[in-house]
């Protein structure tokens, strides 16, 4: 992830806190406060750690924003408040929007469970209410691979595209949420937006708008007319994000 801009209009604020991981972390990585007992170890309730939780509801509860160096375990210090805890830079702005990718990962998009020629998609358990989001075919081995298209209408178990195209049980697709969504999953790293097949159990992430590149399309926002796309190469998808339920501006619903 990326600091794109602030609501407030706002430059990143930068500061140093304390951060705890029992594994290494990563520059871009999203933060929440973390929850451990204060009389356990670990975090102990005042370091930051990964906003990712198996995809569960308390993904980015109390969210900071990301880390802006690499945490090593190896190389903590003693001058913090928690022991096995760093102080790291950060970029904490209650208003900012990140820039979040969607992984492509083998481990992170969504495979077909039916093929076919059809412009109905099935895959087990799909999300219903996903109308005008978008589905990116990567998978290389899957013979629909670089299509992009538009979500007409969804349904628990299968969604209608904008056009037919021709899917097997080898093809796999990144599922692009709908703009102001706010059922997201964050891949294990806490640096990208996880496709699942069924919703996202995180609801402190709105999603504000989606982005794409690719060879022969510079960076721009997911439109209507880019529907029914076939063949694109070297794409990458994005989406702004807003955290809901920040640490310094808690949510209050």
């Amino acid at each position: 992830m990326r600091f794109h801009y602030d609501l407030s209009g706002a430059e990143p604020i930068v500061r140093d806190v304390p951060v705890y991981d029992a594994a290494d972390m990563a520059n871009g990585e999203l933060v929440m406060l973390g929850a451990s007992d204060p009389d356990s170890a670990a975090d102990m309730g005042v370091a930051f750690v990964t906003a990712y939780a198996s995809a569960s509801a308390t993904e980015a509860v109390d969210a900071l924003g990301i880390i802006n160096e690499d945490f090593a375990t190896a190389a903590t210090i003693d001058n913090t408040p928690v022991q096995g805890s760093k102080y790291l830079k950060a970029i904490i702005n209650p208003f900012a929007v990140y820039l979040a990718e969607y992984s492509q990962h083998a481990d992170d998009d969504v495979a077909v469970t039916t093929g076919g020629v059809s412009t109905t998609v099935t895959v087990t358990n799909l999300e219903d209410d996903i109308d005008a989001g978008w589905l990116y075919f990567c998978l290389a081995s899957g013979g629909a691979q670089g299509a992009l298209r538009l979500i007409t209408a969804a349904a628990t178990g299968s969604c209608t595209i904008d056009s037919a195209l021709t899917t097997t049980t080898s093809d796999a697709f990144v599922k692009i949420l709908p703009v102001n969504h706010r059922l997201t999953s964050l891949n294990a790293s806490a640096k990208a937006l996880l496709s699942k097949a069924a919703a996202g159990s995180g609801t402190m992430i709105h999603i504000l708008e989606n982005y794409i590149e690719a060879n022969g399309i510079p960076f721009k926002a997911l439109r209507y007319a880019d529907k029914g796309k076939n063949g694109l190469t070297g794409v990458r998808v994005y989406a702004d994000i807003k955290l809901i339920d920040h640490v310094y501006n808690p949510s209050l619903a």
